[in-house]
């Protein structure tokens, strides 16, 4: 009877709803990869968009101003204007001059178990005249890399796709609460 209580109770914890606000916030590291010194106050203005809208989901990230602080990392690959045609996407660091593409707001969570090389094969299609940002977000505590698209329509500014960008993420760690917070 107590053995079966403890399976009982140990499927209701990896089962656990994510609260609507955490006590300890995850903290999480805004960065740009390095770039040519043209490109760079471009990739860090990206990065800066990126970390002003994160800042405001306080309920579930911190933002923190040290790679070393940080449980999540989120690398900014490229912010754009979807020209409504596939392309490869991220294709390893340093690269900031991508214009990846997708079909619609929906796209946003690209689990990786994987290599970056199968990263490199990525495609996806961003509406002409959509703005964009695509990252790398890195779950150190799972030891989990995805890929995650914000995107606005174009009658919005940039910083609704990065807005749309800090959902996704506040999102996935809903979705991977229990599993993010064991490994903590």
């Amino acid at each position: 009877m107590s053995f079966l209580a403890i399976v009982v109770l140990s499927a209701v914890t990896a089962t656990q709803e994510p609260p609507k606000k955490l006590e300890a916030p995850f903290k999480i590291f805004v960065f740009a990869p390095e770039a040519s010194p043209e490109e760079q106050k471009y990739a860090d203005a990206a990065a800066k968009t990126v970390h002003d809208r994160l800042k405001r989901r306080k309920d579930w990230l911190e933002v923190v101003e040290s790679r070393d602080e940080a449980e999540i990392l989120v690398e900014v690959y490229s912010q754009g204007i979807g020209q409504g045609t596939s392309q490869s996407t991220i294709s390893g660091s340093g690269n900031t001059g991508l214009s990846a593409t997708q079909t619609s707001g929906e796209i946003g969570v690209r689990e990786s178990a994987f290599s970056l090389v199968d990263v490199a094969n990525l495609s996806v299609k961003v509406a002409k005249g959509h703005h964009f940002f695509e990252t790398e977000v890195s779950f150190l505590p799972t030891e989990s890399k995805v890929i995650l698209f914000g995107t606005a329509s174009p009658n919005r500014r940039p910083s609704s796709a990065a807005d749309d960008l800090a959902k996704k993420i506040e999102q996935y760690c809903k979705d991977h609460y229990s599993e993010l917070v064991q490994k903590r």
